[in-house]
């Protein structure tokens, strides 16, 4: 197998027919360099072009996920590594120069999007700027359930490139209040807004991951293509292209704000750590804030039906005032001893207070009645339609 500079390249699972990529700049916390997306971009590839490649685990070596892009004032950069001219000779921004070398990146963001195999970011610690950029274009998203995942640099730095295609993963409302605030969440909380797929315990991560891979890489490599694409089209006709292009074309313009200038002039005065201090101290711990968004303490229950014949999947109404157990024998007692309870799916989640780490549980349960005259399966959609049957 090649090898890298800035990455580590595996193959894993049954008939090596998974491929893991670990970033691996760990003493960085594996922030993003134009090396890096090079020779990403080229790992990609050749891995589109392996048949025997179904599946790509991308992750991160050491404490994170990434942090984001590397910002080290005049950082070295190795042989062969393309450097765009952003400013003239009197020191005036070229902008569509610097829209152009984004683009670079946002090019291969893309690619993951794009490319004929199925790609799982695997987060933990931190997914945050570039970091949360990239996770978000793959195809899945997995996260250990204590990981921070936003974007801070939207505080006066830019924008997301690819405005991290929240509006696709999030509600509008949860989308445009974490792109505001330039705050970050919990891999629970993704999970729970589902931005992402899962959220584990850190211990049990690269295990899960693996094994969600594997499920999936029982399709052969072309038919996984297929499915992708098919998936991929319906986001593609709401605008996905002209979106993030768009995006790129903002982060570009986003260098020329009052913000911008004002974090590059900290940056001047007393260095890159003297700047991000300065721009976050004014959204503290968000100590006051969490009060006001946090969920009651009490653990949440949410009831399910699902159409046996059809695999249909219907929302159903919130039990609160009772947990799975006392809500099956309260069915029995009303619809008599004859009744049939079933449980179909039990499945435990988590999701935080307060922007906190703090856990509550959560699990989704479908329910089944049988009546004993009536053989057929109906599925109970809530407590008051329950009380009506």
């Amino acid at each position: 197998m090649p090898e890298y500079n800035t990455l580590i390249l595996e193959r894993l699972g049954g008939e090596s027919r998974l491929a893991r990529i670990t970033l691996n700049r760990p003493e960085k916390m594996n922030a993003l360099t134009g090396e890096l997306f090079t020779e990403l971009n080229e790992c990609l590839h050749d891995l589109e072009a392996d048949q025997s490649c179904r599946v790509i685990i991308l992750r991160g070596a050491g404490r994170c996920f990434s942090a984001g892009y590397d910002l080290t004032p005049g950082r070295e950069r190795r042989p062969g590594e393309r450097r765009y001219q952003t400013v003239d000779g009197k020191s005036r921004t070229l902008m569509m120069n610097v829209r152009t070398s984004m683009q670079q990146v946002t090019d291969v963001q893309m690619y993951l999007w794009n490319m004929a195999k199925i790609t799982i970011a695997q987060l933990h610690g931190y997914a945050l700027a570039g970091g949360c950029e990239l996770a978000m274009m793959t195809d899945l998203v997995v996260a250990a359930d204590d990981t921070q995942i936003g974007h801070p640099g939207l505080r006066g730095l830019g924008t997301a490139r690819n405005g991290n295609i929240w509006p696709l993963v999030m509600s509008m409302r949860k989308a445009k209040e974490y792109y505001y605030t330039g705050d970050s969440m919990t891999g629970a909380e993704a999970a729970e807004l589902e931005m992402i797929n899962y959220a584990w315990p850190k211990a049990e991560l690269d295990a899960n991951t693996i094994a969600f891979a594997e499920r999936i890489a029982n399709g052969s490599a072309d038919h996984l293509a297929v499915l992708k694409l098919t998936m991929n089209r319906f986001y593609e006709n709401m605008g996905i292209y002209s979106s993030v292009r768009s995006a790129t074309e903002q982060d570009a313009l986003a260098q020329m704000t009052e913000w911008t200038y004002r974090f590059g002039e900290n940056v001047r005065e007393g260095g890159l750590k003297h700047a991000f201090q300065t721009r976050d101290e004014p959204y503290g711990d968000n100590e006051e804030f969490s009060v006001v968004k946090a969920r009651p303490e009490r653990a949440r229950w949410s009831f399910a039906a699902q159409t046996l014949c059809a695999g249909e999947f219907d929302s159903a109404d919130r039990l609160r005032r009772s947990g799975p157990a006392d809500f099956v024998q309260e069915t029995r007692r009303q619809l008599g001893a004859g009744a049939s309870v079933l449980v179909f799916e039990e499945r435990e989640a988590a999701f935080g207070t307060g922007g906190r780490a703090a856990l509550q549980p959560r699990i989704q349960i479908g329910v089944f009645v049988v009546r004993p005259a009536q053989p057929e399966v109906q599925p109970v959609h809530g407590a008051e339609e329950l009380r009506q049957r």
